[in-house]
């Protein structure tokens, strides 16, 4: 079975016990266009849903590899998936993450499937790699290339207010004026 077969099928699992997650990862970047580069796999999930993740993946067969108040780590044994990297959706604003998310058609042939909007991927990407300038540095070539694919779907303003925050305000001008210069609608 396929890691995206795999993935639809235990998103469905999550459906079915009222796990309250949004996909947050590359899977996310690929439903909207941008190509998958990570094997591993990224989930927003609700803090307060982390027993029933436990429950279900251990069930499963997953082994529990990691845990902080932040994030948790699974891995399975003869698994295309590799790993499932789980955020925890423990603050208000990562709550409202989750209930904003999009559904989007990722995977073929399954259900719509919970995705973080744009604003909300790249605030996690710039979150990530606070602190670590390589990494910055491939995510804000990423995050170029999903604010090209949702130009008309995101807001601007507030991407240069979130940009700010991570005292990036240069880096985003300079997102928006290449974006700006291939002719690109704003």
């Amino acid at each position: 079975m396929s890691a995206s077969s795999e993935l639809s099928e235990l998103l469905d699992a999550f459906w079915n016990v009222g796990i309250r997650h949004a996909l947050c990862g590359d899977f996310a970047l690929g439903s909207f266009g941008i190509p998958r580069m990570d094997p591993e796999t990224e989930v927003l999930i609700h803090k307060e849903d982390l027993p029933k993740l436990d429950d279900m993946l251990l069930d499963q067969g997953f082994t529990l590899r990691y845990r902080s108040a932040n994030v948790s780590y699974f891995v399975k044994q003869k698994s295309e998936l590799q790993s499932l990297n789980f955020v925890h959706a423990s603050s208000e604003i990562s709550q409202s993450m989750l209930e904003r998310a999009l559904d989007k058609p990722v995977f073929p042939e399954a259900r719509l499937t919970r995705v973080v909007k744009p604003e909300d991927l790249i605030a996690l990407k710039l979150q990530g790699t606070t602190g670590d300038l390589e990494a910055r540095h491939k995510e804000l070539i990423v995050i170029e290339a999903l604010l090209a694919a949702c130009k008309k779907d995101v807001d601007w303003s507030k991407l240069a207010e979130l940009f700010s925050l991570f005292d990036m305000a240069t880096e985003f001008e300079g997102i928006q004026s290449r974006v700006k210069s291939e002719g690109r609608q704003l």
